[in-house]
């Protein structure tokens, strides 16, 4: 008769070493779980910024693609904060920084952080609504968010509430134009802080901006400086009609 073989079981101390494996195995898997959705979380913000970054930059093409270079409308009625340009040698600008012609654009506007102001054409009217295909837009950094402001062009006041705020870009740390003036060599000393630049009384206006009357109202090209928490400093230059 064959002898049962005895059967011996787990110590204690192998149960817990093998308890202590499992839970030191399952504590490493969700550090690694963790970390692993933590970047993925990472790429994604990263890749919405880049996809608003990149709208910025389309829209911004569009608007100063149709910059257009006719000087800025006079109100239909009353005088407005451009009136003191009127006796400049350059006249009425086309465009406005956040400075430039020695105006205040933020005050000019009355919109807070304004940087950029312009008129475009060739804006789409599949509606066919009456009215002009020239839009004012400006650009403006408020409290870490760039907004793209419009208004139909109906030679109203400058002070006139937007007919619409686009919200484009958030966490903007800062932002910063240059303008190059038609006819410059491209060399960083050419680029010019402010337009249009304030050409003292007596001096040439076209010796000034580089090109003759008309198409000085308006730069060769527009640098934008755009510093954002996310990615760090981006550059892009964009040419405008008269730069050819």
């Amino acid at each position: 008769m064959i002898a049962p073989v005895a059967q011996r079981g787990f110590t204690l101390i192998e149960l817990l070493i093998a308890m202590a494996l499992t839970v030191l195995i399952g504590a490493m898997s969700y550090r690694f779980l963790d970390t692993a959705m933590a970047v993925s979380e990472q790429g994604e913000e990263a890749l919405q910024q880049i996809n608003e970054l990149e709208r910025v930059w389309l829209l911004l093409a569009a608007d100063l693609e149709q910059a257009s270079s006719r000087s800025a409308a006079r109100p239909a009625t009353g005088v407005d904060a451009l009136a003191a340009t009127d006796y400049l040698p350059q006249g009425r600008p086309a465009m406005l920084s956040q400075s430039g012609a020695g105006v205040s654009l933020p005050a000019t506007l009355q919109r807070p952080g304004a940087m950029l102001w312009f008129v475009r054409a060739g804006w789409s009217n599949p509606l066919q609504q009456q009215r002009s295909e020239l839009q004012r837009v400006a650009y403006r950094l408020d409290d870490g968010s760039l907004y793209r402001d419009f208004w139909p062009e109906r030679n109203q006041s400058l002070t006139e509430a937007a007919a619409g705020s686009l919200l484009l870009l958030q966490d903007v740390e800062a932002l910063s134009f240059r303008f190059l003036p038609i006819g410059s060599t491209p060399v960083e000393d050419a680029w010019l802080s402010e337009w249009p630049p304030v050409i003292p009384a007596g001096e040439d206006s076209e010796a000034a901006t580089g090109g003759d009357e008309l198409a000085s109202r308006l730069p060769a090209a527009v640098e934008v400086r755009l510093l954002s928490a996310a990615l760090g400093e981006v550059r892009r230059i964009f040419l405008l009609p008269g730069a050819s």
